[in-house]
Parts: structure tokens; sequence; C-alpha cells
């Protein structure tokens, strides 16, 4: 004879709840800043008025401030600045691997006279 377990814990058949992550443009999220800051109004009067979290809203303030047009650049892109040291470690990576080339024939050719 076989014997089957059986639990008395009653199982999950709910859905997981989910949430759907809002994207918003450049532009809105300046013009949300630029109501807070000039529009006489708080930022908690004008997260609620956008159905926004006010911290995010302070996030996009604090952003602006910092970066400036910078700001809002989106997943992946960098700053002119971090692009610039980004392209400048890939020519000092090539310029090694040529200089290694150049090292190894030099040493080939120094031991390999014609």
């Amino acid at each position: 004879m076989q014997s089957t377990k059986q639990t008395d814990q009653p199982t999950n058949t709910a859905a997981p709840r989910t949430v759907e992550r809002r994207h918003h443009s450049k532009e809105f999220k300046a013009e949300a800043v630029r109501l807070a800051k000039e529009g006489g109004r708080s930022y908690r009067d004008v997260a609620q008025s956008l159905d926004l979290d006010i911290g995010l809203l302070r996030k996009w303030a604090k952003a602006l401030d910092a970066q400036g047009t910078e700001a809002f650049r989106g997943h992946g892109q960098r700053t002119a600045i971090a692009q610039e040291a980004h392209e400048l470690r890939q020519q000092v990576k090539r310029l090694k691997e040529e200089n290694d080339i150049l090292k190894k024939a030099a040493r080939y050719f120094a031991a390999n006279p014609s």
C-alpha cells in the first residue's frame, strides 16, 4: 500500500497583484517640476493632481537641478562626459592591443634577422 500525504494548508488561488509601471516623457517630467517650482503650488498638490508620488516629483526636481538639460536621458543613455570617457577607455584598450602586437613583431624580427 502506498501512503499519500495530505496537507491542511490552504492554497493561494488569488492572482498576485501586479502594478503596471508608467513611463513619463522627459517633457512631462520637466513640466511637472516647473509647475511645482513656479506655479505657486506645493509639491504635494502638483503630485496629487498628476497622480504621482511626491517622492518621485522631488526626485525629478533634484535631477533637473543637478543635471539640467542632461536630466531624464533614459535607460542606457550616457551623459556627454560619460560617453567621452567610454570612448577614451575603448581607444586606450585598442592602442594597448596594437602596442602588444608591435612588441611581438619587434621581438620576432630581432630574433630572426633575414
